[in-house]
């Protein structure tokens, strides 16, 4: 104890933790790259592969730094028109939060189909909203605001309130990809070398796809950015309950998975799959 206290006390100091928290996290994690690369070595006494107490000290200590920066709330709002009685009044939606089992929130529509939702946010990410069958992928930022409305006769969906345009590519990117590249398996029986290729390749090819339907429609090349980095640490949901520990940590310092980049904080994936996953790996 007196360890973490000591070490958050010196990065509480090291790091001005009232800044934007995109900034913060991303000197944070170029500070941990520096002093505690995650690189795996080979342990000759226990023929073990590893990873540095230093390292594995940041990443226990990673939520203690993400519980000092400020969350800002995000507002979602919308309306489902054309119901019946046969639809449902009730409606979710997923913020993502890192550091809380509460993010997700269950509502009830009122009678003229209405909806509100508030939610913390740390980065910029993806959030899921979901009604009946239709689940609406939106890529926003903390403290701006949503609007959706969803026709429950057609499916057909509306986007506006804050950067109303990419949030409406982004969903559309998200909607094509899983509709024609559906998610595969590796098999599970097969050697880790060739259970990682084989993996990558599942990735890349969504990847693939990405690019070129982003290319075809127009759209802001951000969304393409925004959207592999989802593919890739879904991607890593494979790994979980894979073999043992040690193969699954060789997988997750993949360069597959760029886990150096501040930019991967911009996935609910990394925070949600990748990083806990890996960190109960460590263990």
């Amino acid at each position: 104890l007196p360890v973490v206290a000591g070490s958050t006390r010196y990065l509480k100091r090291k790091f001005n933790f009232s800044q934007e928290p995109a900034l913060l996290i991303k000197k944070i994690v170029i500070f941990g790259n520096r002093h505690a690369k995650p690189t795996l070595h080979e342990n000759m006494s226990t023929s073990k592969k590893c990873l540095s107490p230093m390292t594995a000290m940041l990443a226990i200590l990673l939520p203690a730094f993400l519980s000092a920066v400020s969350p800002r709330q995000s507002v979602v709002t919308g309306r489902i028109v054309n119901r019946t009685s046969e639809n449902s009044n009730v409606i979710s939606v997923s913020f993502n939060h890192p550091l809380t089992d509460n993010s997700t929130q269950v509502g009830s529509l009122s009678e003229e189909g209405e909806f509100a939702f508030r939610g913390e946010m740390i980065f910029a990410q993806d959030i899921l909203l979901k009604y009946e069958n239709t689940s609406v992928c939106l890529y926003c930022t903390p403290g701006d605001s949503t609007h959706v409305r969803i026709d429950a006769s057609s499916n057909e969906i509306a986007i506006s309130g804050d950067d109303a345009r990419t949030k409406d590519q982004f969903r559309r990117c998200m909607t094509h990809i899983w509709d024609v590249c559906p998610l595969q398996f590796p098999d599970r029986e097969l050697p880790v070398g060739e259970y990682l290729t084989v993996l990558k390749a599942l990735v890349r090819q969504r990847q693939d796809s990405t690019d070129r339907y982003v290319q075809r429609m127009g759209f802001d090349p951000s969304v393409a950015r925004r959207i592999k980095l989802h593919i890739a640490f879904n991607g890593s949901a494979h790994i979980t309950s894979y073999g043992t520990a040690a193969d699954r940590l060789a997988m997750y310092s993949d360069p597959l998975f760029d886990a150096d980049n501040p930019e991967n904080f911009h996935s609910s994936n990394f925070t949600g799959i990748y990083l806990p996953n890996y960190i109960l790996a460590l263990n």
